[in-house]
């Protein structure tokens, strides 16, 4: 036996629970229940996610999400069975099937943002679709997570540290100012002691909004201050312009609701996308071009189908949820 095996063989029950958990992921077949039973089995006890934690730490997960399993003997993990109906049972397919041999890249990169990547999956806080949730974080630190986000604990004994690997939070943070609140989305960092901000990250881009106080912003080498009512997109490549945004608009989401003036169709068939299941497609530039205003309530989003309908659009609705406007 390896010096690797002993230390493996060593492991509590829990830990090896959580390789279970993490093989069961590497598998290519997970299925959205299993998403979803993974995070019950993290939210049993502190135990239970402290095991998560040590089994992503053993393995380096989530910075080589390809080889992090390979050293594990599989007598050391504890075997389970997998939930049921996995996605592809769903027939989430669009013009042909899916690739059969694709299933680590789906699970990485899925289709049309079908269901959660690997690193999402992995999050110590997450929301599925037209969920939110409201989570103390620490004293003097609250998140509120919109649809899809998913939020990793990052903190050092001196410093609260998230990461916001995708979507969106509001945070207000409520902190001495030699221990700010650090919020890590893409290549930025984002710092605020005494603030009330919105952050959203979508794929390159990561778009902040002060709603009160005040927010620091770096991209280096370029570092930003962000005052109430001031937002700021930034990318890998450099920090945006500060340009002054309409608070009601980017908070509305807290309320429910969507809110729109003058967008392009294929801008608003993006954001309704982020809050169903499935996946509403446009067919053509053309459709996706014509301005829309409106308020939308997001308990009630296929009303926005039915209303371009009487506009005189056409849908197409195929299984797995997916609809095609043109």
């Amino acid at each position: 036996m390896t010096d690797s095996e002993d230390k493996t063989n060593e492991l509590d029950p829990l830990t090896r629970e959580a390789l279970a958990w993490l093989l069961r992921l590497k598998s290519g077949g997970v299925t959205q229940a299993d998403a979803d039973a993974l995070q019950r089995w993290r939210d049993q006890s502190p135990a239970h996610a402290e095991a998560w934690h040590q089994a992503l730490r053993l393995n380096s997960l989530l910075r080589d999400a390809g080889g992090a399993m390979a050293g594990v003997p599989a007598s050391t993990v504890v075997p389970f069975k997998p939930a049921r109906r996995p996605w592809t049972s769903r027939r989430l397919v669009l013009g042909g099937a899916l690739a059969a041999g694709a299933g680590g890249l789906m699970l990485a990169r899925p289709p049309l943002a079908l269901w959660p990547s690997l690193v999402e999956m992995t999050a110590d806080y997450r929301t599925g679709p037209g969920e939110q949730k409201r989570v103390e974080l620490t004293e003097g630190i609250a998140l509120e997570l919109n649809t899809r986000t998913s939020i990793a604990v990052r903190s050092t004994r001196e410093m609260p540290r998230i990461e916001l690997i995708g979507g969106e939070a509001e945070i207000v943070a409520r902190r001495a100012v030699s221990s700010p609140l650090v919020v890590l989305a893409a290549d930025g960092i984002i710092r605020a002691s005494r603030a009330n901000f919105n952050v959203r990250h979508d794929g390159a881009s990561v778009c902040v909004s002060c709603l009160d106080g005040a927010v620091e912003v770096e991209q280096s080498p370029d570092t930003a201050r962000l005052q109430a009512g001031r937002q700021l997109t930034y990318t890998a490549q450099a920090l945006g312009e500060m340009v002054t945004m309409d608070a009601a608009e980017v908070s509305a989401w807290r309320s429910g609701l969507l809110i729109f003036h003058d967008k392009p169709l294929s801008d608003v068939i993006a954001e309704v996308n982020r809050y169903r299941a499935g996946r509403i497609l446009l067919a053509g530039d053309q459709i996706g071009r014509r301005p829309v205003n409106g308020v939308f309530h997001i308990d009630r989003l296929d009303g926005v189908i039915a209303q371009l309908e009487k506009l005189g659009a056409r849908a197409t609705r195929l299984p797995g949820d997916i609809v095609i406007l043109n």
